[in-house]
């Protein structure tokens, strides 16, 4: 099983560049993860900070040091603005599966950059890690974000009940995935 977060490589798509989180993105970080909006859904709070960004920033890049899956930064082609956050987690080698997360700025909502980060995330998985699956999630209210997997051809399993403790409470968990050989690119 190879293991690709050894050096994790930059993807691109039509109109953004997927690459590591670097120091000089704190603030572009820090200007949509301080927006309740985006935060909303998510299980982590709205940054008060530019040290927050700066924490975030440093956990990122400590992750690639130690060659574990760890998030790409979304930037917009031409801007060279950090938009947003994609990237593996729990990843099972072993099972050939891993989960997708990702958070963009809310001045980019339904303009389909979100699908188009997802769907490449999906196919540098199925074919840079070799994955049968890869499974994304989201809270029951957070329509929008299952809308963005159903694009990229992933299919609602379930609800994972009061799977997740965010924010001093438990909340649902709705589960698409995706597995190789259903996947479209």
């Amino acid at each position: 099983m190879p293991n690709s977060f050894d050096d994790l490589p930059d993807l691109e798509t039509p109109r953004l560049l997927l690459r590591k989180i670097r120091l000089g993105d704190a603030a572009d970080i820090l200007e949509y993860a301080s927006d309740p909006n985006v935060a909303k859904f998510t299980s982590w709070d709205h940054y008060a900070s530019l040290a927050d960004a700066y924490r975030f920033v440093h956990w990122a890049m400590g992750r690639y040091q130690r060659r574990a899956e760890a998030p790409w930064g979304i930037v917009l082609k031409g801007e060279d603005k950090l938009i947003g956050t994609i990237g593996f987690t729990d990843h099972a080698p072993l099972h050939r599966r891993a989960e997708v997360s990702y958070a963009i700025s809310a001045k980019y909502w339904r303009q389909g950059l979100t699908p188009e980060a997802l769907d490449r995330t999906v196919r540098y998985g199925f074919e840079a890690l070799r994955l049968n699956r890869i499974e994304a999630r989201c809270i029951p209210e957070n329509v929008a974000s299952a809308r963005v997997m159903e694009k990229v051809g992933m299919v609602y399993e379930g609800t994972l009940r009061r799977a997740m403790l965010a924010k001093g409470q438990y909340h649902d968990l709705q589960v698409f995935a995706v597995l190789r050989d259903e996947w479209k690119p």
